[in-house]
Protein backbone atom coordinates (compact mmCIF):
# COMPACT_ATOMS: atom_id res chain seq x y z
CA UNK A 1 0.00 0.00 0.00
CA UNK A 2 3.03 1.99 0.65
CA UNK A 3 3.79 2.08 -2.73
CA UNK A 4 0.95 2.64 -3.87
CA UNK A 5 0.21 5.93 -1.82
CA UNK A 6 3.98 6.81 -2.87
CA UNK A 7 2.98 6.59 -6.24
CA UNK A 8 -0.40 8.16 -6.02
CA UNK A 9 2.12 11.50 -4.53
CA UNK A 10 4.00 11.43 -7.65
CA UNK A 11 1.20 11.11 -10.13
CA UNK A 12 -0.21 14.19 -8.10
CA UNK A 13 2.54 16.03 -8.14
CA UNK A 14 3.02 15.52 -12.12
CA UNK A 15 -0.63 16.07 -12.26
CA UNK A 16 -0.39 19.97 -12.08
CA UNK A 17 3.70 20.65 -13.48
CA UNK A 18 3.36 18.64 -16.74
CA UNK A 19 1.08 18.79 -19.99
CA UNK A 20 -2.00 16.61 -20.12
CA UNK A 21 -0.85 13.41 -22.05
CA UNK A 22 2.13 12.88 -18.92
CA UNK A 23 -0.51 13.72 -16.75
CA UNK A 24 -2.47 10.93 -18.60
CA UNK A 25 0.73 8.84 -18.27
CA UNK A 26 0.82 9.32 -14.93
CA UNK A 27 -2.37 8.43 -13.85
CA UNK A 28 -1.87 4.77 -15.56
CA UNK A 29 0.93 4.49 -13.82
CA UNK A 30 -0.61 5.05 -10.74
CA UNK A 31 -3.69 2.81 -11.22
CA UNK A 32 -1.03 0.25 -12.43
CA UNK A 33 0.56 0.17 -9.09
CA UNK A 34 -2.84 -0.83 -7.90
CA UNK A 35 -3.38 -3.17 -9.29
CA UNK A 36 -0.32 -5.14 -9.38
CA UNK A 37 -0.11 -4.13 -5.97
CA UNK A 38 -3.26 -6.69 -5.38
CA UNK A 39 -1.40 -9.34 -7.36
CA UNK A 40 -2.12 -13.03 -4.99
CA UNK A 41 1.26 -13.84 -3.20
CA UNK A 42 2.18 -17.68 -2.61
CA UNK A 43 1.68 -18.52 1.12
CA UNK A 44 2.94 -21.76 2.05
CA UNK A 45 0.85 -24.69 3.80
CA UNK A 46 2.90 -26.49 6.12
CA UNK A 47 2.92 -29.78 8.11
CA UNK A 48 5.76 -30.40 10.53
CA UNK A 49 5.56 -34.82 11.05
CA UNK A 50 6.50 -36.35 13.88
CA UNK A 51 5.49 -37.38 17.90
CA UNK A 52 3.00 -35.00 19.67
CA UNK A 53 3.22 -32.50 21.06
CA UNK A 54 5.44 -31.05 18.00
CA UNK A 55 6.51 -27.54 17.84
CA UNK A 56 6.40 -26.32 14.37
CA UNK A 57 7.68 -23.80 12.58
CA UNK A 58 5.51 -20.39 11.80
CA UNK A 59 1.68 -21.50 11.20
CA UNK A 60 2.42 -24.93 10.58
CA UNK A 61 0.33 -27.59 11.08
CA UNK A 62 1.59 -30.38 13.93
CA UNK A 63 0.86 -34.12 12.67
CA UNK A 64 2.18 -38.05 13.75
CA UNK A 65 0.31 -39.28 10.19
CA UNK A 66 -2.84 -40.59 12.22
CA UNK A 67 -5.51 -38.83 10.81
CA UNK A 68 -6.56 -37.11 8.12
CA UNK A 69 -6.52 -33.33 8.30
CA UNK A 70 -9.05 -30.65 6.78
CA UNK A 71 -8.71 -27.28 5.86
CA UNK A 72 -5.22 -26.60 6.78
CA UNK A 73 -3.80 -23.20 7.88
CA UNK A 74 -1.35 -21.32 5.85
CA UNK A 75 1.93 -19.31 7.15
CA UNK A 76 -0.63 -16.36 7.83
CA UNK A 77 -2.49 -17.92 9.94
CA UNK A 78 -5.29 -18.66 7.52
CA UNK A 79 -7.40 -21.05 6.70
CA UNK A 80 -7.42 -22.62 3.43
CA UNK A 81 -9.17 -25.45 1.54
CA UNK A 82 -6.26 -27.97 1.77
CA UNK A 83 -6.72 -31.06 3.32
CA UNK A 84 -4.02 -34.09 3.58
CA UNK A 85 -4.71 -37.78 4.22
CA UNK A 86 -2.43 -41.10 4.85
CA UNK A 87 -2.88 -44.59 3.01
CA UNK A 88 -1.11 -46.21 6.30
CA UNK A 89 -0.62 -45.14 9.88
CA UNK A 90 3.26 -44.24 10.51
CA UNK A 91 5.45 -44.59 13.18
CA UNK A 92 6.86 -41.39 14.75
CA UNK A 93 9.84 -40.35 16.47
CA UNK A 94 11.72 -37.93 17.91
CA UNK A 95 14.55 -36.88 15.25
CA UNK A 96 16.63 -34.17 15.36
CA UNK A 97 17.85 -32.08 12.18
CA UNK A 98 21.22 -30.70 12.29
CA UNK A 99 20.80 -26.91 11.92
CA UNK A 100 23.07 -26.09 9.31
CA UNK A 101 21.22 -28.85 6.56
CA UNK A 102 17.98 -26.86 7.51
CA UNK A 103 17.59 -23.53 4.51
CA UNK A 104 16.80 -20.27 5.69
CA UNK A 105 13.27 -18.94 4.65
CA UNK A 106 11.40 -15.81 5.66
CA UNK A 107 11.05 -17.18 9.28
CA UNK A 108 12.90 -19.79 11.25
CA UNK A 109 12.07 -23.47 9.96
CA UNK A 110 14.37 -24.92 12.59
CA UNK A 111 11.52 -26.80 14.18
CA UNK A 112 11.39 -28.84 11.14
CA UNK A 113 12.29 -31.68 13.01
CA UNK A 114 11.23 -35.14 14.33
CA UNK A 115 9.57 -37.64 11.74
CA UNK A 116 7.37 -40.59 10.68
CA UNK A 117 8.63 -43.22 9.25
CA UNK A 118 8.41 -47.12 8.18
CA UNK A 119 10.98 -49.62 7.62
CA UNK A 120 8.87 -51.54 4.79
CA UNK A 121 6.29 -48.97 3.44
CA UNK A 122 4.44 -48.08 1.00
CA UNK A 123 3.03 -44.58 1.90
CA UNK A 124 0.65 -42.41 0.32
CA UNK A 125 0.37 -39.13 1.62
CA UNK A 126 -2.68 -37.40 -0.85
CA UNK A 127 -2.98 -33.49 -0.64
CA UNK A 128 -6.38 -32.31 -1.36
CA UNK A 129 -8.48 -29.24 -2.07
CA UNK A 130 -6.43 -27.95 -4.79
CA UNK A 131 -7.50 -25.90 -8.01
CA UNK A 132 -7.15 -29.00 -10.71
CA UNK A 133 -4.43 -28.20 -13.53
CA UNK A 134 -3.22 -25.71 -11.31
CA UNK A 135 0.43 -25.92 -11.00
CA UNK A 136 2.26 -25.44 -7.13
CA UNK A 137 5.77 -26.08 -5.82
CA UNK A 138 5.82 -28.99 -3.54
CA UNK A 139 8.67 -29.64 -1.06
CA UNK A 140 9.04 -32.73 1.11
CA UNK A 141 11.52 -33.12 3.48
CA UNK A 142 13.20 -36.39 4.43
CA UNK A 143 15.33 -36.57 8.08
CA UNK A 144 16.19 -39.46 9.89
CA UNK A 145 18.26 -40.08 13.40
CA UNK A 146 20.87 -42.49 14.12
CA UNK A 147 21.68 -43.33 11.02
CA UNK A 148 21.68 -42.68 7.30
CA UNK A 149 18.40 -43.21 4.86
CA UNK A 150 18.26 -43.41 1.51
CA UNK A 151 14.56 -44.03 -0.21
CA UNK A 152 12.29 -42.89 -3.16
CA UNK A 153 9.76 -40.52 -3.81
CA UNK A 154 7.31 -39.95 -6.62
CA UNK A 155 5.54 -36.50 -6.77
CA UNK A 156 2.22 -37.59 -8.94
CA UNK A 157 -0.50 -34.73 -10.15
CA UNK A 158 -0.75 -34.37 -13.67
CA UNK A 159 2.42 -34.53 -14.15
CA UNK A 160 5.33 -37.03 -12.00
CA UNK A 161 8.37 -36.38 -10.47
CA UNK A 162 10.72 -38.91 -9.04
CA UNK A 163 13.81 -38.97 -7.04
CA UNK A 164 15.52 -40.59 -4.06
CA UNK A 165 16.72 -38.54 -0.95
CA UNK A 166 19.70 -39.82 0.51
CA UNK A 167 21.54 -38.35 3.59
CA UNK A 168 23.37 -38.99 6.43
CA UNK A 169 22.16 -39.23 10.52
CA UNK A 170 20.60 -35.96 10.97
CA UNK A 171 20.85 -34.19 7.51
CA UNK A 172 17.54 -32.61 6.72
CA UNK A 173 16.78 -33.45 2.61
CA UNK A 174 14.13 -31.35 0.85
CA UNK A 175 13.20 -33.05 -2.33
CA UNK A 176 16.46 -34.29 -3.98
CA UNK A 177 18.76 -32.08 -2.66
CA UNK A 178 19.81 -32.12 1.48
CA UNK A 179 19.66 -28.89 2.67
CA UNK A 180 21.45 -26.17 3.84
CA UNK A 181 21.16 -23.04 5.72
CA UNK A 182 22.57 -20.66 3.02
CA UNK A 183 19.71 -21.71 0.22
CA UNK A 184 16.64 -20.33 0.66
CA UNK A 185 13.63 -22.84 0.73
CA UNK A 186 11.95 -21.81 -2.58
CA UNK A 187 15.37 -23.18 -4.29
CA UNK A 188 14.39 -26.40 -3.63
CA UNK A 189 10.71 -26.67 -5.01
CA UNK A 190 9.42 -28.88 -7.53
CA UNK A 191 6.74 -28.20 -9.38
CA UNK A 192 3.46 -29.94 -9.62
CA UNK A 193 0.07 -29.64 -11.50
CA UNK A 194 -2.86 -30.67 -9.65
CA UNK A 195 -4.78 -33.55 -11.33
CA UNK A 196 -8.12 -33.31 -12.58
CA UNK A 197 -9.40 -34.11 -8.65
CA UNK A 198 -7.28 -31.11 -7.16
CA UNK A 199 -5.08 -33.47 -6.25
CA UNK A 200 -1.34 -33.83 -5.44
CA UNK A 201 0.55 -37.50 -4.31
CA UNK A 202 3.45 -38.07 -2.51
CA UNK A 203 4.39 -41.85 -2.67
CA UNK A 204 6.92 -43.94 -1.28
CA UNK A 205 6.85 -47.17 -2.20
CA UNK A 206 9.37 -49.01 0.74
CA UNK A 207 10.76 -47.50 3.91
CA UNK A 208 10.80 -43.72 4.35
CA UNK A 209 11.44 -41.04 7.12
CA UNK A 210 9.80 -37.76 6.44
CA UNK A 211 10.21 -34.73 8.87
CA UNK A 212 6.96 -32.77 6.88
CA UNK A 213 5.99 -31.86 3.74
CA UNK A 214 5.20 -28.13 2.69
CA UNK A 215 3.10 -26.64 -0.38
CA UNK A 216 3.11 -23.12 -1.60
CA UNK A 217 -0.70 -22.06 -2.37
CA UNK A 218 -1.74 -18.74 -3.88
CA UNK A 219 -3.20 -16.14 -1.10
CA UNK A 220 -6.22 -14.29 -1.83
CA UNK A 221 -6.52 -11.51 -3.68
CA UNK A 222 -6.37 -8.57 -1.27
CA UNK A 223 -9.64 -6.47 -1.76
CA UNK A 224 -9.39 -2.73 -2.03
CA UNK A 225 -10.70 -0.81 0.90
CA UNK A 226 -12.98 2.25 1.36
CA UNK A 227 -10.09 4.51 0.96
CA UNK A 228 -8.33 2.51 -1.80
CA UNK A 229 -11.67 2.89 -3.52
CA UNK A 230 -11.27 6.56 -2.89
CA UNK A 231 -8.14 6.82 -4.67
CA UNK A 232 -9.05 4.73 -7.42
CA UNK A 233 -12.40 6.72 -7.91
CA UNK A 234 -9.92 10.43 -7.52
CA UNK A 235 -7.53 9.02 -10.59
CA UNK A 236 -10.32 8.19 -12.79
CA UNK A 237 -11.63 11.60 -12.28
CA UNK A 238 -8.25 12.86 -12.75
CA UNK A 239 -7.81 11.20 -16.11
CA UNK A 240 -10.99 11.87 -17.24
CA UNK A 241 -10.14 15.85 -16.28
CA UNK A 242 -6.63 15.07 -18.78
CA UNK A 243 -8.49 13.72 -21.19
CA UNK A 244 -10.63 16.77 -21.28
CA UNK A 245 -8.19 19.25 -21.01
CA UNK A 246 -6.19 17.54 -23.87
CA UNK A 247 -8.99 17.27 -26.42
CA UNK A 248 -10.14 21.21 -25.52
CA UNK A 249 -6.22 22.45 -26.13
CA UNK A 250 -6.48 20.19 -29.82
CA UNK A 251 -9.75 22.20 -30.99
Amino acid sequence: MAVVVGTFIMGYFCFFREGPVKRLLSILMFLGALIFSGVAQANIVGVDFGSNPNPTPQNWTASNGSSSLTNLQDDTGMTTSVGLSFSATPGAFNAAAISSTVPSYSYSLLDISNNIYSFVGPLTITISGLTPGQSYPVYVFGLRSGSSYSQDISLIGSNTVTFTQAAGDGTLTINDQAGSNSSNLSLYARIITADLSGNIQIVTPAAYFLAGLAIDVPAPTPVPTLSGWALIMLMILMALTAGWHFRKQQT
